[in-house]
């Protein structure tokens, strides 16, 4: 009895029923097809990571590391300082240290000699203290520095187009020692059409600086 009620309801709502088996179909395509994109995405998208570490310090290091899951070839490294005065300083970054990260270990190895800054996914460039980065920029004493800038110009995988990252330090003294920290949580990515732009003009103040 209560089976031929079921049948009778599923034959009175067929349609009803139909429709809904089909919005949950495509509900669940849907889905897939998004986590799908996801993925391509990521392995698609290129993630420059430019960290401090270990601290606030002037004796922190700064790292460029390539979070990206492809190979990132990394022709410019740019630092900027901005005055108390509106004066900008800048220099491009020839002498760091490079490593090489067994992804599957987590080994760090030193990379003795650099012909190219090539960086495998978990690869990394130590530009040195933050200290150092300041002493090498062209100042004057009476106008401190109080906002550093680290430019990175990249290519990423076989995009023929450069893409590039920044991302800025605020400089304080506090009891006789300067705090450096970032302005944000997070490393700018320059991928946007807008924003390749500016990475042109960036790759000119890096090719007439070496020319200097």
């Amino acid at each position: 009895m209560i089976w031929d009620q079921f049948l009778y309801m599923v034959g009175e709502n067929t349609a009803t029923i139909t429709s809904l088996v089909s919005i949950i179909t495509v509900g669940i395509w849907g889905f897939y097809a998004h986590l799908l994109y996801r993925d391509y995405r990521n392995r698609n998208h290129p993630r420059i990571l430019i960290q401090q570490v270990p601290d606030s310090k002037a004796s922190s290091r700064c790292l460029l590391i390539n979070m990206s899951e492809k190979i990132l070839n990394v022709p410019c490294i740019f630092v900027l300082g901005y005055g108390d005065n509106d004066n900008i300083y800048n220099m491009v970054v020839s002498d760091y240290e490079q490593f090489a990260t067994e992804i599957q270990t987590g080994q760090v190895t030193h990379i003795e000699n650099i012909q190219q800054s090539t960086l495998s996914p978990g690869d990394f460039i130590c530009l040195g203290h933050f200290s150092s980065l300041l002493q090498k920029l062209k100042k004057t004493d009476d106008d401190p520095i109080n906002t550093l800038e680290i430019r990175v110009v990249a290519f990423f995988g076989a995009m023929d187009e450069p893409i590039g990252a920044y991302r800025r330090f605020s400089i304080r003294s506090k009891y006789d020692q300067l705090i450096i920290a970032p302005d944000e949580l997070k490393t700018k990515q320059m991928i946007s059409f807008l924003q390749k732009r500016k990475i042109k003009a960036w790759i000119y103040d890096c090719l007439k600086e070496d020319s200097d």
